[in-house]
């Protein structure tokens, strides 16, 4: 509907602009009204004039039936095969479309050409041939209510409109700094849980090889939940996960006051643990959304970020805590002991407020 009333409008205006002269060049009009999405994609609909297509390709108009028309690209290209006639360009450069039939209403053509955003694209402009004649042109960005408009005559140049902040795809560097950036946030200060969690995990021995095969058994078990979760392969929600997580803070917690070395099965049950806590982490990252062209980059960077938050908690723990402490007698009495209490019964209370909903 909006599209159409452009167009009526953009005919009305340009018919006054004539004097009123009714000749079949100055009724033919194309209208052109693009939204930017913030995906990165676009989607521009061109409603043609019938008898603009029917004067300027030398041939009679598709047929009112969608079905059968003929390649919707006819209508927007030259003999050469280039796509002249009409263009959606980035920054002076023409973008690659699909292009598509979407209808004919009354005594026009519909036609809709998608595509994506280039990369650190800054603006928007479509190219018009002149045998197109008197054209207007909208751009909207998704979920304004704003939009630009101009009214052209044959072959006059659209002025580009900028691209909102947001809407323009990001690099793959910048979405990989952005979801390392996204993943280590998610850790520190945002995961509370998590962090409890890998303390628990270092509080169970002063050794280096016990912890890192916990942590090893935790990265790998996460990794494969996260992917598996984060492609739709695996779902759980978070009313189930949540509590349970809070409630693996609990066990390894205990665990650490009832033993006092870390075997085989304690990595087994950190393993497992770390497949519930990859689902946790999935629906952090399907609250952000992935980029879509960029989902495997995105979702290997968020892990990254989230391996680096991790790491960067077991540091720090042994900076304070191992290193200057390890080898004093009273470590487990006093260090260990206290911590793991005080985990258990924040994890506890997290269980109990998760399974009421609270």
């Amino acid at each position: 509907m909006r599209t159409r009333l452009l167009a009526c409008l953009a005919a009305a205006v340009l018919l006054c602009g004539t004097g009123g002269r009714a000749s079949a060049h100055a009724e033919a009009w194309l209208t052109a009204t693009a939204e930017i999405r913030r995906d990165g994609a676009f989607v521009v609909d061109v409603v043609v004039s019938r008898e603009l297509v029917d004067s300027s390709f030398g041939a009679a108009a598709p047929p009112a039936e969608v079905a059968g028309l003929p390649s919707a690209a006819d209508v927007v290209r030259e003999s050469r095969g280039t796509m002249a006639a009409f263009g959606v360009v980035f920054d002076g450069s023409p973008a690659p479309v699909v292009a598509e039939w979407v209808g004919c209403p009354e005594d026009s053509l519909h036609l809709r050409l998608t595509g994506r955003v280039p990369e650190s694209a800054r603006a928007i402009s479509f190219r018009n041939d002149a045998r197109f004649g008197q054209w207007a042109c909208a751009v909207r960005h998704e979920g304004e209510t704003g939009e630009k408009v101009a009214f052209l005559r044959a072959g006059q140049a659209m002025t580009p409109v900028e691209l909102h902040e947001g809407f323009a795809p990001k690099t793959t560097l910048a979405t990989i700094a952005e979801f390392v950036g996204f993943g280590f946030t998610h850790i520190l200060p945002l995961g509370l849980d998590h962090v409890l969690f890998v303390l628990g995990l270092f509080l169970a021995s002063t050794r280096l090889r016990p912890l890192l095969l916990q942590v090893t058994a935790f990265t790998v078990a996460h990794t494969v939940t996260l992917g598996l979760s984060a492609t739709g392969v695996v779902r759980l929600p978070s009313s189930i996960v949540e509590p349970m997580i809070a409630a693996s803070i609990v066990y390894v917690a205990v665990e650490n006051l009832c033993k006092r070395d870390v075997g085989w099965r304690r990595v087994l049950v950190v393993f497992a643990f770390g497949l519930l806590h990859g689902l946790g982490f999935a629906g952090a990252l399907a609250e952000l959304g992935l980029p879509p062209g960029r989902k495997a980059v995105a979702l290997v960077s968020f892990n990254v970020g989230v391996e680096l938050g991790q790491l960067a908690v077991m540091l720090a723990a042994w900076v304070l805590l191992a290193l200057p402490f390890k080898d004093k007698p009273w470590y487990r009495a006093r260090i260990v002991v206290p911590a793991s209490v005080a985990i258990a019964a924040v994890g506890a209370y997290w269980a109990v407020t998760r399974v009421m909903g609270i």
